[in-house]
């Protein structure tokens, strides 16, 4: 089976990622207990976990959404959202840990375009993000690069309220998750899914509907 390193195999989506396929892939799941991405030796505590193991696709479903414009957020939004995930990158492919033509796969925010009122660092970690994913993909041309553009897959509002956050999109979805996880499987498995460095719109054409 092809070996699948999940980074923060803790989140929900990841969690129902894992549940689906866990018979399916050989999944490495890395917890936030398992590997700090604000620790300063966060490079050398990634090799000494992985080991030798020699990775087919990796999946970052890692990320804070921190409320607050003050200027004490920016270091563990940016570090967690945006550099850690850059250094990951780096490290696994430098130390020849991943299989050529291979996948990493980054979870980034549809919605920074008209980004929420209060969350000013979370908005700019994830755009900084998409630049640096496109950094990747030009340096290291041997590997794909993706990057999902969502919008909210999962909201703690009351069912009616819910239903009535959903229902915005010109397309009514009744799982989003599912969707979504069943679409990052596909991604991983297409041999013939070649376009590195490239984002894909995920957020259903809600701005039609809400902008």
């Amino acid at each position: 089976m092809k070996k699948i390193l999940v980074i923060w195999a803790n989140s929900k989506l990841a969690k129902r990622f894992i549940d689906k396929y866990e018979d399916k892939f050989d999944l490495i799941r890395f917890s936030r207990k398992d590997l700090d991405l604000s620790d300063k030796d966060l490079e050398n505590n990634l090799l000494k976990k992985l080991g030798f193991i020699k990775l087919d696709w990796i999946v970052f479903f890692s990320s804070i959404y921190e409320e607050g414009n003050d200027y004490k957020i920016v270091k563990e939004c940016l570090k967690i959202n945006v550099l850690s995930l850059y250094k990951i990158s780096k490290t696994i492919i430098e130390q020849k840990l991943i299989n050529t033509n291979w996948k990493f796969i980054f979870l980034t925010d549809g919605w920074t375009n008209n980004p929420k009122k209060s969350y000013l660092w979370y908005s700019v970690s994830k755009d900084l993000l998409k630049s640096f994913i496109k950094n990747l993909a030009v340096n290291y041309t041997n590997y794909i690069f993706l990057w999902l553009d969502l919008w909210p897959v999962e909201t703690n509002k009351t069912w009616e309220e819910r239903e009535n956050f959903f229902s915005r999109s010109l397309v009514n979805i009744k799982d989003p998750w599912l969707g979504l996880i069943n679409f990052i499987s596909f991604l991983l498995q297409e041999d013939n899914f070649f376009s590195t460095g490239t984002i894909i719109d995920f957020t259903w054409w809600t701005y039609l509907k809400r902008c």
